[in-house]
């Protein structure tokens, strides 16, 4: 794999070959994670991108054209320890760890990455080499997540929230509207499970 070059100023290594994002869980914070994608991508364009997820969030992530490899962790087939030697073997130069819970501080932390960006939560930041404060209840989640490349001097010069779903996720949603005899209606959406207010 040739070595990736940086568009403008990084704090990241110049010779980054593999980046690791992680966002484990909670579907809409998949989803509004994305946004940092392309713009590692623009920076860093040959480098292995990879995404590690819980498998609610996998869809989101699976068929993102600036995805390498969706890793995902299921808890009920992979131990922690499962976890940490399956990120290790992928020799990751960066991690982001966007989720910042106990568990992916610590994979995070043996990850065997020389740079590793997280949010200044308790005592995790042990975990990170570069330690990003966190903006959470300030700012939206799309900015907190964009935090972390800024703080990494990588160029945001992309805001935009993209889905990509695959034909099959196509084929379903078609299959559903007809069945229920919605198609070519107006649809309204409304999601009643948010669990945070923001």
């Amino acid at each position: 794999m040739p070595i990736a070059t940086v568009v403008r100023h990084s704090s990241l290594p110049a010779h980054t070959r593999r980046i690791l994002v992680i966002k484990l869980r909670a579907v809409g914070d998949v989803l509004l994670s994305t946004i940092v994608l392309q713009n590692i991508r623009k920076a860093f364009p040959s480098a292995a991108l990879d995404v590690l997820t819980e498998p609610p969030g996998a869809d989101i992530v699976r068929s993102h054209p600036d995805v390498s490899e969706a890793l995902v962790y299921d808890r009920h087939a992979l131990s922690g320890p499962g976890l940490i030697r399956m990120v290790r073997r992928r020799g990751y130069d960066v991690v982001f760890d966007l989720f910042g819970n106990p568990r992916t501080a610590l994979v995070t932390r043996l990850s065997g990455a020389k740079v590793r960006i997280g949010y200044r939560f308790r005592w995790r930041t042990y975990a990170y080499t570069l330690i990003v404060e966190p903006r959470g209840g300030g700012v939206h989640n799309t900015q907190f997540n964009l935090d972390a490349l800024e703080a990494a001097g990588v160029p945001v010069t992309d805001r935009t929230i993209r889905m990509y779903p695959s034909d099959d996720d196509r084929r379903m949603v078609s299959q559903f509207l007809q069945s229920a005899g919605l198609e070519g209606k107006p649809l309204v959406g409304i999601n009643i499970g948010g669990g945070w207010y923001t």
